[in-house]
């Protein structure tokens, strides 16, 4: 289930550093939009899997995000979230639970980040050649999108799992 979509989250929202000020060929305006979609897939033993649909990407996302993986963990176990180089996973402002630990890829290694090959999963399968009218609409899709994604657990434990951290069951 994707949670993350209350009224505390703006429908819609310009990122004026997504090219809010520039304008296309002809002098129409045209505003960008950055949508994050913030996945978790934890224990890919148990295909277990969380996300937040948001209409932006900043510290502040990135820290109600870590506060659901956190919520996800069981009791007894930690969390490793693996993060590019986005500048919120970098900011001084986040705030980490203590069953979370934060591992930062090396710089322009999306193959090594198990996110990528859900985009990649996401954008093939369901999301590919759309047209939307609005982010709404947008943001309806990725969560339609994730939702049957997270149902299968054994599609979930074969795009997260790594070959350079192989997963165990708790002990």
């Amino acid at each position: 289930m994707v949670s993350g979509r209350g009224s505390h989250w703006p429908e819609e929202q310009l990122d004026p550093g997504m090219g809010a000020n520039r304008q296309p060929a002809g002098g129409a305006k045209r505003s960008r939009l950055r949508l994050g979609l913030f996945v978790w897939c934890g224990l890919p033993v148990g295909g277990k899997a969380a996300a937040l649909i948001m209409p932006i990407c900043n510290t502040a996302a990135m820290n109600h995000h870590l506060c659901e993986i956190s919520s996800q963990v069981a009791a007894d176990a930690h969390a490793v979230v693996i993060l590019d180089g986005a500048s919120w996973h970098n900011s001084h402002g986040l705030v980490v639970p203590s069953n979370i630990t934060l591992l930062a890829l090396p710089p322009y290694s999306p193959e090594l980040n198990p996110v990528e090959r859900i985009w990649h999963y996401l954008r093939s399968h369901w999301l590919a050649n759309s047209v939307f009218i609005s982010l709404a609409d947008i943001m309806d899709a990725c969560e339609r999108a994730w939702n049957r994604f997270a149902t299968n657990h054994g599609l979930i434990r074969s795009l997260c799992a790594v070959a350079w951290a192989p997963a165990s069951p708790a002990l």
